[in-house]
């Protein structure tokens, strides 16, 4: 009679259950730390945009670009940072909205324009603050309308790029 030795059914079922067990232990962690790297990225996303917002101050007298995005289509006016393509649109014309706006001389990679973790499916997460310039500013309110980089007041404690991707 050969003597072979091999494993035991018991032996690969606590090999695969120790597997297992590992595995239900590391999979947070990686989805953790992949998140984090989106997080990361998505953080360095607004800082490229807010260098190519000052860069576009810089060549226009410290002007302040347009928060607004417009209704797009054929009302492209050279004011708007992005223009929006409207509900609807297709990809190659929400890029079009990119292209045409005014960081895109300053910002021409358009995957900067898109957090990772964005979930909407959309070309644009960001945003920014239409109040940073007083585009939407309400008649008699009590702040400020300005339209240039050097007179905002506390520069460091305002909001220029948000993410609103998971909106």
């Amino acid at each position: 009679m050969d003597n072979q030795r091999g494993f035991t059914l018991v032996e690969l079922l606590v090999v695969i259950a120790i597997i297992a067990v590992l595995m239900a232990i590391l999979m947070p962690a990686l989805n953790r730390a992949r998140e984090q790297g989106k997080r990361a990225a998505c953080l360095n996303n607004c800082k490229q945009l807010a260098l190519a917002w000052g860069l576009y101050a810089d060549d226009n007298d410290d002007k302040i670009i347009n928060g607004n995005t417009s209704t797009g289509g054929h009302n492209k006016d050279g004011t708007c940072w992005v223009y929006w393509a409207g509900r609807g649109a297709t990809e190659d014309d929400r890029i079009q909205g990119i292209k045409d706006g005014l960081l895109y001389k300053y910002c021409p990679n358009i995957k900067l324009y898109k957090c990772p973790t964005g979930i909407r499916g959309e070309v644009v997460t960001y945003a920014i603050v239409d109040a940073m310039n007083g585009y939407d500013a309400i008649p008699g309110a009590d702040g400020q309308i300005v339209k240039s980089r050097i007179k905002i007041r506390g520069a460091g404690r305002r909001a220029l790029f948000i993410d609103e991707g998971r909106l």
